[in-house]
């Protein structure tokens, strides 16, 4: 990760956690003015985001190593250089992937119980817990009526008072009582983000993650035993295993920005004002620019990776370096 992509990553996530949190400002004439930039950079949901961020990354990356070795030792076992080379490099993935996974699960926690106090509806429509609860339960599954209320669900008791704030009794806000408080700070309105994506992309954001962390930690386990690229079902589910970062990262990015809803800059300018005045033609033809734009880009990055990860390595052989070593010798 170069320096250039760390600092355009922190610049991002500057706006984006003072969306999420604005802090560091006044208004005047309708208008939010900064009036203190120390306080924009020591926001704290900038840097509970940009540690989580920069984590997440790292996991994609060594997910990435982790698969393409684990295939490559696996396919070109019959070439011992090779073999060599991939069995060493899948063996280092597999520490340093269950390392990273596991502390951006602690920076995701820290980041979640800093979101229940800063923006509580998002995070009670992301458990679809609609009454205030002390002892409040996980949502392992919720499913809704039309109207969006609960008719079937499987929780987990206390689970999520424990992630919330690490209290077996603790208070979690519910969503009617986050609408009422909202509608009393911000005026007549609703306040709740849409539920069922809200939802969905934080258990599959979460569940990305824990599938990442059973299988960095049967990596680790099979690389003390010297068995990494011997199980076969692990080569499977390695490669299988380089989508989990990119839909952990995908739902995550939707879920922080569909949850904040029906807030740009959360408290102060609610989207419906926001909204440019262009007809729906133009915002359709943008929207189906733009996917095809980063589709193409997409299937060219796949291409590549897959190119790269097939490629044979450049290993000079056994005679030619006899000869460069007798060269230099002479």
């Amino acid at each position: 990760m170069s320096a250039g992509t760390l600092l355009s990553a922190f610049f991002i996530l500057v706006a984006n956690a003072w969306m999420q949190h604005p802090v560091g400002y006044k208004i005047v004439d309708g208008q939010a003015v900064l009036t203190n930039f120390w306080s924009v950079l020591g926001n704290s949901t900038l840097w509970m985001a940009f540690i989580h961020t920069v984590l997440a990354a790292l996991v994609t990356g060594a997910i990435l190593v982790l698969g393409i070795s684990v295939y490559r030792a696996h396919r070109d076992r019959m070439n011992e250089q090779a073999h060599a080379i991939f069995v060493r490099a899948a063996r280092f993935a597999a520490t340093f992937t269950l390392v990273a996974v596991l502390l951006t699960m602690v920076a995701g926690d820290l980041q979640t119980r800093l979101l229940d106090n800063q923006q509580p509806m998002k995070m009670a429509a992301a458990e679809a817990l609609y009454q205030t609860q002390d002892g409040a339960s996980f949502s392992l599954l919720t499913i809704g009526n039309m109207s969006g209320k609960p008719v079937f669900q499987i929780r987990v008791p206390h689970l999520l008072s424990l992630i919330a704030d690490l209290s077996w009794n603790g208070q979690v806000e519910g969503i009617d009582q986050a609408q009422k408080a909202e509608a009393a700070k911000y005026g007549a309105g609703s306040y709740e983000p849409v539920l069922w994506l809200t939802y969905w992309t934080f258990r599959l954001m979460v569940g990305a993650g824990i599938l990442m962390l059973l299988l960095s930690a049967w990596a680790f386990v099979l690389a003390r035993r010297k068995r990494l690229v011997v199980n076969r079902w692990f080569v499977r589910a390695a490669m299988i295993g380089m989508v989990l970062p990119f839909v952990a990262n995908t739902t995550g990015w939707v879920f922080t920005e569909a949850g904040r809803q029906p807030w740009i800059v959360y408290g102060l300018m609610k989207t419906a004002i926001g909204v440019s005045r262009v007809s729906g033609a133009d915002v359709a033809a943008t929207l189906i620019c733009f996917i095809l734009i980063y589709a193409v880009i997409g299937t060219i990055d796949a291409t590549l990776m897959v190119r790269a990860a097939r490629r044979p390595l450049d290993l000079p052989d056994e005679a030619s370096s006899e000869d460069a070593v007798a060269g230099l010798v002479y």
